[in-house]
């Protein structure tokens, strides 16, 4: 895959994360109730950890988005022609 698609995918997963941790904290508050899924509540632990598990998707993403690779060679440009 090209490196646009890791950077995207890095984003979108960095969302999510963000998205969850303001869904926990403003159920926290009292402003949302709690969702309930299939008859269990997802309780705000629950929102934090899936917040912790697509932050290190989107640095695992991210990583593989703007890491140098070290197998190829580092060449210099010259200007003495």
């Amino acid at each position: 895959m090209k490196r646009d698609i890791f950077k995207f995918l890095s984003g979108a997963a960095a969302a999510a994360s963000f998205g969850h941790i303001f869904y926990a904290v403003a159920t926290l508050r009292g402003t949302i109730s709690v969702p309930v899924w299939r008859g269990r509540e997802w309780g705000v632990g629950k929102m934090l950890l899936e917040a912790v598990v697509y932050g290190a998707i989107a640095a695992g993403l991210g990583h593989l988005a703007w890491h140098r690779d070290s197998q190829l060679p580092q060449t210099a440009l010259s200007m003495d022609g």
